[in-house]
C-alpha cells in the first residue's frame, strides 16, 4: 500500500483533503464528505471500508492495519 497525502498537512483538526491511497491495483482519491468525514473514492465509487466515512482517528487506525 502506498499513501501520498499531497501538499497538505494532516492533523486531528484538519484531516487530509487531497492525495491518493494506492491499495493493490486500485488508486483511491482522498476527500471528505459533507460532514467532514474522510472518504476514499475511485471514479465516483466509494472504498467499501469508507461507506459511511471515517474520522481522522479511524483513518489512522485503518492505515496502520494495512501496513
Amino acid at each position: 500500500m502506498t499513501i501520498q497525502l499531497g501538499k497538505t498537512e494532516a492533523s486531528l483538526l484538519n484531516p487530509p483533503n487531497e492525495g491518493v491511497v494506492i491499495d493493490g491495483n486500485w488508486q483511491w482519491t482522498i476527500g471528505r464528505d459533507g460532514y467532514g468525514m474522510i472518504m476514499l473514492r475511485n471514479n465516483g465509487q466509494r472504498h467499501p471500508d469508507f461507506a459511511d466515512g471515517m474520522s481522522m482517528q479511524s483513518f489512522c487506525c485503518w492505515i496502520n492495519s494495512k501496513l
